[in-house]
């Protein structure tokens, strides 16, 4: 079976590519890097989403959605901050 992609009416939104795919950190705290990845079991689909620190490589936050939208990355956002003395360039 196969779904037909769906065309979306919004332009895409882009973030500077600051890390430049430089992936090595110093120090903790210092670079965090992110990704939504979906788990499927039992008929459902759960969303997690992840924000890692690059020097460590540990998980810093983390929010689990029934649905992939931005208020699940905000919600993860605001959990590393909420734990972490995070500064925004």
């Amino acid at each position: 079976m196969f779904k037909k992609k769906r065309k979306f009416k919004y332009e895409e939104q882009v973030a500077e590519n600051v890390l430049q795919r430089n992936f090595t950190a110093d120090k903790p705290d210092d670079k965090y890097v992110t990704d939504i990845t979906y788990l499927t079991g039992n008929r459902t689909r759960l969303y997690l989403s992840t924000i890692l620190d690059v020097c460590t490589k540990e998980a810093v936050a983390y929010q689990i959605s029934e649905v992939n939208d931005n208020k699940v990355v905000i919600d993860t956002l605001k959990k590393l901050k909420k734990k972490r003395d995070v500064k925004t360039p």
